[in-house]
């Protein structure tokens, strides 16, 4: 975000808080792309903490920070989700469990607002205070099985009514390199 802000001598309180003028001066209104409307702009919180997909990232709430964000254009994050952009965050992913959709090093974009479970999919999950991304699949008796999409990861089941799991919500999007040369 700083490299938008310096190269476009962009107001980070506007950036950040849509607070006062886009540009600092006229010269930086004419240095922008003209096909890049930058109020158009979604700007989500990329945190500072890693989302295990594999054994669990510990989760350290105090120390959690915004390490930098990640841009879409608002038309196409409401292609994608009809989430108000203020529950939309980013992580990193650590790990190979769910390696063919989601790789090691990709960056997730989670929706907090859908923190409680009413359907299968993947989502960024808390368990013992750990912080994994999994596959849950609804179960009889108020459980969920947790499910890895790479095989060498035993599948297991949780109570939805324990303490000692969370949703922190669904993932929306994924997206990492996928042929690095």
């Amino acid at each position: 975000m700083q490299a938008l802000i310096d190269y476009y001598d962009i107001n980070p309180e506007w950036l950040l808080s849509n607070r006062g003028e886009m540009f600092y001066s006229e010269n930086a209104k004419k240095s922008a792309p003209a096909n890049i409307d930058i109020s158009n702009m979604v700007f989500i919180p990329l945190l500072d903490m890693t989302a295990s997909a594999g054994y669990g990232s510990l989760i350290n709430d105090d120390n959690v920070s915004t390490k930098e964000f990640i841009s879409f254009t608002r038309t196409w994050l409401s292609k994608l989700t009809s989430a108000n952009e203020k529950y939309l965050v980013g992580f990193t992913v650590k790990g190979d469990s769910m390696q063919g959709d989601i790789n090691d090093g990709d960056i997730i974009i989670v929706n907090t607002q859908y923190d409680n479970y009413s359907t299968d999919g993947t989502f960024a999950v808390n368990i013992d205070d750990q912080m994994y991304v999994k596959i849950l699949q609804r179960m009889p008796g108020n459980k969920v099985q947790v499910i890895s999409k790479n095989t060498k990861y035993a599948p297991f089941t949780v109570d939805l009514n324990t303490e000692y799991f969370k949703i922190i919500g669904k993932v929306i999007w994924s997206g990492g390199e996928k042929d690095v040369c």
